[in-house]
Order: structure tokens, then C-alpha cells, then sequence
């Protein structure tokens, strides 16, 4: 089965959260497993800044999709 992984920043503008809302809205229509993350106090940089970091909780999501 797929694994999408959403993840959005906390700190995002209401209208990132309303277009996530609705992105993984129309995915749960689909047969795929859906992992729906946030990284509080975060906007999109900060999130993309994490991904560089083996320790943060948004790369062992990715691990774990991967693998």
C-alpha cells in the first residue's frame, strides 16, 4: 500500500493549513495510508531545515515510509 506523508509547518499561514486540509481530504478518498505531520513553531523553511537533521521526528517519518 502507498504511504503519502503530509507534513505542514505550525507556524504556516491559515491559508497553507486550509490547502493541506483539503489536499489530505481528497487523498482519504484513495486506498493509500496517509500520515498527516506537523512541526510546531515551524513555517515551510524551517521544515525543509529539519530534513537535514537525522534526529528530528520528520526524518524517522520519512525512514519509516522508506523502509
Amino acid at each position: 500500500m502507498l504511504t503519502l506523508l503530509v507534513t505542514l509547518g505550525g507556524a504556516e499561514t491559515p491559508k497553507f493549513h486550509l490547502q493541506t486540509d483539503q489536499f489530505v481530504k481528497k487523498w482519504k478518498q484513495h486506498d493509500v495510508f496517509l500520515d498527516y505531520h506537523v512541526e510546531l513553531d515551524l513555517d515551510y523553511f524551517g521544515v525543509v531545515e529539519r530534513l537535514a537533521n537525522n534526529d528530528s521526528d520528520i526524518i524517522k517519518k520519512v525512514k519509516s515510509c522508506l523502509l
